[in-house]
């Protein structure tokens, strides 16, 4: 295994469908100027298609001998809408998207949709997702680069959906994360109402597009879909509404979390996973399990001090819901499970970790009543834009299983109240679910109107 590496993506200061709509492409046609050259006449394009935009410019009243490259960029736009033209367009925008003099954002984009819209009619193989024979994946170049490199909103939104649609989580919260906080696009229009307007549906669509994915992220949890390393990564790109202050303590304790974590899997190939811990085969040498323990214990710590600072009433930003139910997750799974109920660890030390117990049924407690365990039981039809990349695991059981760790736990700590509370909530739960069955199961029956009995 590799040493984690905390990865803060490079854009995090700066929809309903991929924004493969007119409204796009209006808002990036003059979102940004080239980086390199400005000027038509610094561009290498070759005398064919020089006369082919001259004469569509000459038509339209255009002048390109002394005007900027978005000129010409809108020149390849008006050339891709008819058939005959449509190739030279094509060259014109890669020459503009992909010269290295020109890197031309609004181009980048152009050419990230038309290839998307080529991936509808693909048929994928099971190495497409990592080579350039997926349409996508060409879309997803040319995203990244009209992000990165030219700071395009839409462009960020449409790399965080495109990894998302691989399956590949991560960068896609940290992309969908940068277009929702990344504010407007600069623009050199005239119409500063128009572009505003299209701004804030662009941000809008954004912060969608990142609740439904902490959603997801939420339910690969859950069914342990997610790397030790993406598991530390996504919780940086997890809360739209840092503060400052507050953004450095919370990254600095769950890095240092994180490192530890990091450490014990590498020490310990067979290391602890939700489900696993009374049936692990690993052995562990007296000395080897002070050090595992010592390492959780420390991990610990580190832990319980970023719950303390989420659970600040003054900063109720500090962390974000999907955040708060990251770290409940770890330290009850990764933390205080092993600590109280793993055999190789139990067997080699004197101290069995009793003392753990209260703390552990207590973040469970906490863990069953988190909204990403307790919202996981919901339908999904409140899923829109993003409602083709959900698996079909709903994460139904996080609720009752949690819950019935935490009553266990209760119990072997002789909590009454604890034991009450998730009786309680056991029984509610399993009410809900007869209910849903019962009404699920219900023949339709039309409403008739009851008989007036005041007439004759």
């Amino acid at each position: 295994k590799m040493p984690i590496q905390i990865v803060v993506c490079p854009l995090r200061g700066a929809v309903r469908q991929l924004l493969l709509v007119a409204i796009a492409i209006m808002a990036l046609l003059t979102s940004h100027q080239a980086v390199g050259a400005e000027r038509v006449e610094d561009i290498n394009l070759p005398q064919e298609l020089w006369t082919v935009a001259y004469e569509y410019a000459k038509a339209k009243g255009m002048d390109l001998a002394k005007t900027s490259v978005d000129q010409l960029y809108r020149v390849a736009k008006g050339l891709s809408n008819h058939d005959g033209t449509r190739d030279k367009a094509l060259q014109i925008l890669h020459i503009l998207a992909d010269d290295g003099s020109v890197s031309h954002a609004p181009s980048q984009v152009a050419l990230g949709m038309f290839y998307y819209k080529q991936a509808r009619h693909h048929q994928p193989n099971s190495k497409d997702g990592e080579t350039n024979n997926d349409p996508r994946q060409r879309a997803l170049n040319y995203f990244l680069a009209a992000g990165e490199g030219g700071g395009s909103t839409a462009a960020m939104y449409n790399a965080g959906r495109i990894y998302a649609e691989l399956g590949q989580f991560v960068p896609a919260m940290a992309y969908v994360y940068a277009a929702a906080t990344a504010g407007h696009d600069d623009t050199d229009s005239s119409d500063e109402d128009h572009n505003q307007q299209h701004g804030h549906y662009l941000e809008e669509t954004a912060v969608e597009a990142f609740e439904i994915l902490s959603h997801k992220v939420a339910i690969l949890v859950q069914s342990e879909e997610i790397t030790l390393r993406e598991y530390a990564d996504v919780f940086f790109y997890a809360n739209l509404h840092n503060e400052e202050e507050s953004e450095e303590s919370v990254a600095s304790l769950w890095k240092e979390a994180m490192m530890l974590a990091d450490r014990i899997d590498q020490a310990n190939a067979t290391l602890v996973k939700p489900g696993n811990l009374k049936t692990s085969t690993t052995s562990l040498s007296p000395q080897q399990a002070a050090q595992f323990q010592a390492d959780l214990v420390q991990q610990l710590d580190s832990l319980v001090q970023l719950w303390a600072l989420a659970s600040n009433a003054e900063d109720p930003s500090s962390i974000s819901m999907l955040q708060g139910f990251l770290l409940l997750h770890h330290v009850l799974y990764r933390v205080l499970l092993p600590l109280v109920s793993w055999p190789p660890l139990l067997e080699n030390t004197d101290d069995k970790n009793e003392r753990y117990i209260p703390a552990a049924a207590g973040y469970a407690e906490a863990l069953v009543l988190s909204p990403f365990c307790s919202l996981s039981t919901a339908s999904n039809d409140h899923r829109s834009s993003l409602a083709s990349i959900d698996n079909d695991n709903d994460g139904s059981s996080c609720l009752e299983e949690t819950a019935q760790l935490a009553l266990g736990l209760y119990q072997q700590a002789n909590d009454r109240s604890g034991i009450r509370r998730m009786k309680e909530l056991l029984l509610q739960q399993q009410q809900q679910q007869r209910g849903r069955y019962y009404h699920q199961n219900q023949p339709h029956r039309l409403n008739r109107p009851k008989a007036n009995r005041n007439c004759s």
